[in-house]
């Protein structure tokens, strides 16, 4: 049997790492609190409208805007050209819905791949608003798809 003394520090140790688990948990983002709180209803992730796009990519803060890609939406997947130029499928982004919009990466649907490199796009009237991350939370510039007609 137990004493009660240890008994007490043991309770406390559990309760520190419950509340260091879901400081880090809010945090960082990653998931561990989800599912607490009111607003877990409307967590459906957003159906991504499969189509043909225009795409403008605007890099730094500077914003200077690169030439404009051809770009295609099917399934789950995103192919874009290089600059509108070459093959069509040049660049191929694996696709992953949220609750806005969806992620994009050259690095597949995993989370290491995602934090190597990824877009997130919202959804707009026009398609698509992105901001393309790298290294994690880094920012490196914006990409818009605009739905064309083709």
């Amino acid at each position: 049997m137990t004493a009660p003394r240890s008994r007490d520090s043991l309770t406390v140790m559990k309760r520190l790492l419950a509340v260091l688990l879901i400081t880090a948990s809010a945090l960082l983002g990653t998931g561990a609190a989800d599912g607490l709180g009111a607003g877990t209803a409307d967590a459906a992730p957003s159906t991504i409208v499969p189509g043909k796009y225009r795409a403008t990519q605007a890099l730094g803060g500077v914003t200077i805007p690169l030439p404009a890609s051809n770009a295609r939406i099917v399934g789950r997947m995103l192919y874009l050209d290089y600059y509108g130029t070459g093959a069509p499928n040049t660049y191929t982004y694996a696709l992953k819905p949220t609750k806005r919009g969806m992620t994009a990466s050259l690095f597949g649907r995993s989370q290491a791949g995602q934090w190597v490199g990824h877009i997130d796009f919202v959804k707009t009237p026009y398609g698509y608003r992105g901001t393309s991350y790298a290294y994690g939370p880094i920012a490196g510039g914006e990409v818009i798809l605009r739905k064309v007609r083709r």
